[in-house]
């Protein structure tokens, strides 16, 4: 475990520095053959101007940071802040909705502009949201609709955001992120990288094996660099390997008054395997679990109750 000036300094020093032009560079790289016209005609539908004679990789890819298929960014400048708008909202859409129709090798070829070392586990991380509850936010209920990837369409969307604004800013594998998920993911953070890593580990092989154990490791304080947190117990939760819920619940029953950890365990429930949030119920209900705030407060979210 690392001390918080040891572990900012290892993150400063992994950052990409000037990441846009970065981006920009990788994107010129990609292929500029022309797309199907199913395709083209999914990117053009959102736009009211500056339509590509043809959609490709480098289009799609300069879209989702708000650029126009030359390059040139969608913006203006106000008091030395770019200011985004309904264009290049558009642009963004146009580019989201044609990632989704894309083969996964091409999906992963523009990733691989934004997630170098990890775009093939970005892809993962794809796939796997079809298996989670499909809503999204603090009022989103366990519900799931395998197949149904219009219903997901919002998720994949935020995808991309999400990852590039916590990952993106570092070019280091999937190995370095589950070491130092506990320092980049503060907070909000600490479930988008359990997500990412649960994806990782349900697509099994010596990688699957290799992050779960670091995150074993880190949970129960022997790894020399990761820490517990929250991605530990999503992460854990939300991945098909039973002896990974084991683990957790045997930390819901150690939490005992740590109140803090037992919280972290319930508010990633929802989002568990099925089989794991059964296990869970079942372990409330034998334990008597049920008298500790924390319970209570989850199982109103579950259920979509609203009260304390």
């Amino acid at each position: 475990m690392l001390t918080p000036e040891q572990a900012q300094q290892r993150l400063q020093a992994a950052q990409i520095p000037d990441l846009l032009q970065w981006h920009i560079e990788a994107i010129r790289k990609l292929s500029d053959a022309p797309l199907s016209k199913k395709i083209h005609k999914l990117y053009i539908q959102w736009l009211k101007e500056d339509v590509p004679v043809s959609t490709n990789l480098q289009t799609l890819a300069f879209g989702l940071i708000g650029h126009v298929a030359t390059g040139k960014p969608i913006s203006h400048e106000q008091d030395g802040h770019y200011m985004y708008g309904e264009h290049s909202r558009a642009v963004y859409n146009g580019s989201m909705a044609a990632l989704a129709t894309l083969a996964p090798e091409d999906r992963i070829q523009i990733f691989q502009v934004f997630f170098r070392k990890i775009a093939v586990h970005i892809e993962q991380l794809w796939q796997f949201i079809g298996q989670l509850p499909y809503q999204i936010g603090y009022t989103r209920k366990a519900f799931r609709v395998p197949g149904q990837d219009e219903l997901y369409a919002s998720m994949r969307s935020n995808l991309f955001h999400q990852y590039w604004n916590t990952v993106g800013t570092y070019d280091k594998d999937i190995i370095w992120f589950t070491e130092h998920a506990a320092y980049i993911g503060r907070g909000y953070h600490a479930d988008i990288l359990g997500r990412l890593l649960a994806a990782v580990i349900d697509a099994g092989g010596k990688t699957g094996d290799e992050v779960f154990n670091i995150l074993l490791a880190s949970a129960r304080g022997e790894h020399e660099v990761g820490a517990m947190g929250r991605h530990v117990t999503r992460a854990l939760l939300m991945a098909s390997r039973v002896d990974g819920w084991e683990y957790v619940e045997k930390l819901l029953l150690a939490a005992q008054r740590e109140e803090g950890l037992r919280q972290a365990v319930l508010e990633a429930v929802d989002e568990a395997h099925p089989e794991a949030f059964r296990r869970l119920l079942h372990v409330i209900q034998e334990h008597d679990l049920s008298r500790f705030s924390a319970v209570t407060r989850a199982v109103n979210v579950w259920l979509g109750y609203g009260g304390a």
